[in-house]
């Protein structure tokens, strides 16, 4: 393996416990109802937000105290993660346009890591178990995206010191690449797991429960899937994102390149 585009870190294991709400299941018709009813709230409540944000950049100029300070920061804080929920709010049901090309996995995952935050990043291990120049078939864009969900949910739903993993390796028939993505921490067998990835499912409440379903959305446009692997008979909470190996042809191209 060339370190000079892996760097091959030890997989670190460390438990987490997981918890899921049960939700009653949804017909294609509540979930186009839902649809339509998540654009209008998104409308609705985006001008109500624009104009908090607006009157408390006001009130900042005008503020001495350095605790009201703060207290107005943290207001304008909350509003962020407002708009980042009516934004997914907003889009999740738009057409997706793919723009797929041959990508060395060793690039797909630096660039995820070069967007984690530096306390996530202290938490993620990655192992390499495949040849560094294995190249697959995708849209960076979507996919990097596909990854940064699974492992936020991840990190999210863990201790503030359990690491998370990933695993990279190629199946059996060379036709994918597997990325093992999770971390120690059983999910209960109550868990209602066949609803971890329907939009809106969730046990945060800062946010709306689409990362994981965007995030199989995507993989499942590229040809690839994403899942969940023994969710109650292992000690560990996996997802694994499959992803289409690019053609020869193509791949020798893109190394050429």
């Amino acid at each position: 393996m060339n370190p000079g585009k892996f760097s091959d870190r030890d997989a670190i294991t460390g438990r987490s416990p997981v918890s899921f709400r049960r939700a009653p299941a949804r017909t294609s018709d509540d979930q186009t109802s839902l649809s339509e009813f998540a654009q209008v709230i998104a409308h609705r409540i985006g001008g109500l937000v624009s104009s908090i944000e607006g009157f408390t950049d006001l009130l900042i100029d005008g503020i001495e105290r350095n605790e009201d300070r703060e207290t107005a920061f943290r207001i304008l804080e909350s509003v962020s993660r407002i708009e980042a929920i009516l934004h997914d709010l907003k889009h999740y049901d738009d057409a997706i346009e793919v723009r797929a090309r041959p990508v060395p996995v060793a690039r797909l995952v630096s660039g995820v890591f070069n967007v984690l935050a530096d306390s996530e990043m202290e938490r993620v291990r990655l192992r390499v178990e495949t040849d560094d120049e294995a190249i697959v078939e995708v849209d960076e864009r979507l996919i990097r995206q596909a990854m940064l969900s699974v492992i936020r949910n991840g990190l999210e739903a863990s201790p503030a010191d359990a690491p998370f993993d990933i695993v990279v390796s190629v199946d059996q028939d060379g036709a994918f690449v597997r990325l093992s993505l999770g971390n120690e921490g059983r999910i209960p067998e109550s868990a209602d797991d066949g609803r971890l990835f329907d939009a809106f499912y969730t046990t945060k409440a800062h946010n709306l429960g689409l990362g994981l379903t965007m995030a199989r959305r995507f993989a499942r446009l590229h040809g690839g899937d994403l899942t969940l692997s023994d969710p109650t008979g292992s000690d560990r909470t996996e997802f694994v994102l499959s992803l289409p190996v690019a053609p020869p042809s193509e791949a020798e191209a893109d190394a050429e390149s």
